[in-house]
């Protein structure tokens, strides 16, 4: 195995994840990670190194076209209003496009359901009685920037450290290599200022098929477990799921 490439230093907060998910937090505006189905005992088969998955997970989240895109928390997780996502996206353009449903959280415990549509830089959203809003969305609410290694979901995995690639899964048809990881917690408040310690992460990429044919890569499944962040609470885990990739 090669030597792990180092990592770029983390910049300031408002660079990362808090603006790229903007995409998802202006809609608000307007525990252990399991194992899931491994391969079965018995079976073995000679794994890629881990670093090298990790940079294959890193470059196709950042050449992701278009894709079906489910996200949710199990908790609290400070500084995020949106707690599950359904819908879908793509990067295309210079704002890139997202439609689907949303729940949202707020300060004071409510929670809204919303339907949006985030096109030519403006949201609309539809909550639940019917009331329709439409504003224009934040530079950089665009959903490119949830994926990539700058401002999304790959920075936490180039910053990833102590890789270790696990088994291989079928996830609705598509066979995956699955590693674990921990990004430490200048990583993570890097992206989440509002939340402290490391985190766990296990991401799903794909897999050579049956015949060892290399398929189109690119990351399936990505879960991002955090510590508790208040008193009383437990681990609390992101969940993303990806269907009908398409990649630039």
């Amino acid at each position: 195995m090669s030597p792990p490439a180092s990592p770029r230093a983390p910049r300031t907060a408002t660079a990362r994840l808090v603006p790229a998910l903007a995409a998802l937090t202006a809609v608000a505006a307007a525990a252990a990670i399991p194992a899931g189905c491994a391969t079965p005992a018995g079976v073995s088969e000679p794994l890629p190194a881990e670093r090298d998955l990790t940079a294959t997970a890193v470059t196709s989240l950042g050449e992701l076209d278009s894709a079906s895109v489910t996200f949710r928390t199990t908790g609290y997780v400070p500084g995020l209003a949106v707690h599950e996502f359904d819908g879908e996206v793509s990067t295309s353009g210079e704002y890139g496009t997202a439609q689907g449903e949303a729940r949202l959280y707020h300060p004071d415990g409510e929670r809204d359901d919303v339907e949006f549509m985030l096109a030519n830089g403006t949201i609309h959203v539809t909550r639940g009685d019917g009331v329709r809003r439409s504003q224009p969305a934040p530079r950089n609410a665009r959903p490119g920037w949830l994926f990539d290694a700058d401002t999304g979901f790959g920075y936490l995995l180039e910053h990833a450290e102590d890789l270790r690639a696990e088994s291989v899964e079928d996830l609705a048809g598509n066979r995956t290599y699955r590693v674990a990881a921990t990004v430490p917690e200048e990583a993570v408040t890097t992206l989440l200022p509002e939340v402290t310690g490391q985190a766990t992460v296990k991401f799903w990429v794909s897999a050579l098929d049956e015949t060892g044919q290399e398929e189109p890569q690119a990351v399936h499944r990505l879960w991002i477990q955090l510590p508790p962040q208040r008193q009383g609470s437990g681990a609390v885990l992101l969940e993303l799921d990806l269907a009908d990739i398409t990649l630039r």
